[in-house]
């Protein structure tokens, strides 16, 4: 089984991972996705944004009015994937407490499944690649994978 496949095939996962939630949650979470066209055969690992997605159902405190949103597009000649949702959020200091928990190496205690895709793609496509987090307190939280922009 190959690593690494289309952002396109990762992304119909992820939809189909996203169809069974909002069913869970009663249509209660809309999402959407996208992703422009040139992107879509864009190498990327296989299982990375489900685990990503998950955490925002198991963390993310949304409301009864849901919203994750999944982008993708052209940052610092990477590609960058954006999850945003528009659950709590995080404060600074916890922003900034994962975010170096993600630059650095360390064993990690929670949250396995974002520290595994954000180690799994840095080892397949260098340390410049990987995962960081933008938030705001009761605005929500992105989550950002960045991997190598092929066009």
């Amino acid at each position: 089984v190959p690593a690494a496949i289309t952002l396109n095939e990762e992304c119909r996962q992820c939809k189909a991972y996203l169809d069974i939630q909002t069913l869970r949650f009663s249509g209660r979470i809309l999402a959407s996705m996208e992703i422009p066209e040139p992107y879509l055969d864009t190498p990327i690992l296989r299982f990375s944004l489900q685990p990503i997605v998950e955490n925002v159902f198991q963390h993310g405190q949304i409301s009864s009015d849901g919203r994750i949103e999944i982008c993708a597009q052209e940052e610092n000649h990477a590609l960058a994937i954006r999850i945003q949702d528009n659950g709590a959020g995080m404060t600074g200091d916890e922003l900034l407490r994962w975010n170096q928990k993600l630059q650095g190496d360390s064993e990690y205690e929670s949250h396995i499944g974002i520290l595994n895709v954000h180690q799994r793609t840095r080892l397949f496509f260098g340390p410049e690649y990987g995962i960081s987090l933008e938030a705001a307190p009761g605005r929500g939280l992105a989550v950002v994978l960045r991997v190598p922009l092929r066009k």
